[in-house]
């Protein structure tokens, strides 16, 4: 039986489209700052039980790998962020490598860096994510920046 990644991994697909976006307007953030970026292709991995073997190295390559996530919610700093602490990435995902992690807003216009170098103040939390029981690494407001987007790349 071939894969069928909507009905194999449920998701999948569309999560890996809808990071797309994100990941091509930090490297455009970036690369306004004077930065010379490189990314990752996107890649459908070709079986779901290669889930673990498939990932990339980084979203994005700036002297160091940069890990690129942007959340279905609006935040433009700590008092509005909705949660009590910062969901950085999937335990089984977190790149340690990486020299941060990017967290943009759904609407592009504030951001999160996480920087990884403080990874051993960092936690986790389990939750429910699409119907499957998943361990998050999570950072303390004391280890992330919120940042604004400047307004000509709004």
């Amino acid at each position: 039986m071939s894969y069928q990644p909507e009905k194999d991994d449920p998701g999948f697909v569309e999560d890996l489209k809808k990071s797309e976006t994100p990941v091509l307007f930090a490297a455009q953030l970036l690369r306004h700052k004077g930065v010379e970026v490189s990314l990752s292709p996107f890649e459908v991995r070709p079986d779901v039980d290669e889930r673990y073997e498939y990932q990339d190295e980084a979203d994005l390559f700036a002297r160091r790998p940069i890990e690129v996530k942007k959340r279905d919610l609006d935040f433009s700093c700590e008092d509005d962020y909705p949660y009590p602490s910062i969901y950085i990435d999937e335990k089984y995902k977190l790149n340690e490598e990486a020299w941060f992690y990017m967290i943009l807003n759904e609407s592009l216009t504030h951001f999160i860096l996480a920087e990884t170098r403080l990874s051993k103040r960092w936690g986790e939390s389990t939750k429910r994510h699409k119907g499957t029981e998943r361990t998050f690494v999570t950072a303390p407001y004391s280890c992330v920046s919120f940042h604004t987007v400047p307004d000509d790349l709004r």
